[in-house]
């Protein structure tokens, strides 16, 4: 019997267990083996509804992070222009250097948390300098947009942790569900022990979580007269060299987007979540 693994995917690892249940039941003899792995199935059912309710808060975390970074950047281009434009359009005037001493570009262009701590000092600047009420009003909205993106950015690491938690009681899970096979196959093998049954008589209740069909032969390539031209050069595929999990990895966020939720579910729980965060952006 092989043990379930992390790279043979959630769902995969579900089916796996369902078919040992299935032809435990349709044994009859061995119904009453198939209750720990129903247990089982059921604890499955229970961490996977974590693991979309989870997968559903970073997603929506990430929303409110897009959200409070592109109104933090058109809070903080507004305050520019205004604090510019007070400043008797003079990009050089010591109150607009204080604010801005990069341009505006170089600092909306970050992402929320770097152009947060690139703003960090806009209140005490705020406090400090003598500020026209117009400039003053601006900045307003610029900290309440900076006070926003916190909270988002916290909302998110909070959905990060969760993930990480679900993840954690998805190996507990691979773990006790391997116990439980373990002893079913134990006592599998008691039976046809003291029944004269094949040896491989236990492997009837098991299914591999992949299941792999052996390749095809190809034909032999027919001789071909020697060319003296060179032969053509075709180029290869940097990817193809890559593992099958590492080969999703180096697809790029329009064709993870396109994938299939069956698909993405199959991968390895570490492979799963950087999917999905990628597709999220």
């Amino acid at each position: 019997m092989e043990m379930l693994k992390d790279g043979d995917g959630w769902e995969a690892q579900r089916r796996v267990l369902l078919f040992t249940v299935a032809t435990l039941t349709a044994s009859k003899t061995h119904a009453k083996l198939a209750r720990a792995p129903q247990a089982q199935l059921e604890r499955w059912r229970e961490v996977e509804a974590q693991r979309q309710t989870a997968d559903d808060g970073l997603v929506v975390a990430k929303a409110r992070v897009a959200w409070a970074d592109e109104t933090l950047d058109e809070a903080t281009a507004d305050f520019h222009a205004q604090l510019f434009t007070d400043c008797k359009r003079d990009r050089a005037h010591p109150t607009f250097v204080r604010f801005f001493p990069d341009t505006l570009t170089a600092l909306t262009r970050k992402g929320l948390d770097a152009q947060l701590d690139a703003m960090k000092d806009f209140a005490t600047y705020g406090d400090e300098l003598p500020l026209p009420d117009t400039s003053a009003k601006a900045l307003t909205v610029v900290l309440a947009a900076m006070d926003d993106g916190r909270v988002a950015l916290d909302g998110r690491a909070e959905a990060e942790r969760e993930l990480t938690r679900v993840s954690l009681a998805q190996a507990a899970w691979r773990d006790e569900t391997n116990e439980v096979r373990r002893k079913v196959d134990g006592a599998l093998g008691d039976h046809a022990t003291a029944h004269t049954l094949p040896r491989a008589y236990p492997a009837r209740f098991h299914r591999a979580a992949y299941e792999t069909k052996p390749a095809k032969k190809k034909p032999a390539a027919a001789p071909t007269e020697p060319k003296s031209a060179a032969a053509p050069i075709t180029p290869v595929d940097p990817a193809a060299n890559l593992a099958p999990h590492d080969q999703v990895l180096a697809l790029s966020d329009t064709v993870l987007r396109g994938l299939a939720d069956e698909f993405v579910a199959t991968l390895p729980t570490n492979v799963q979540a950087i999917v999905r965060a990628r597709r999220a952006r």
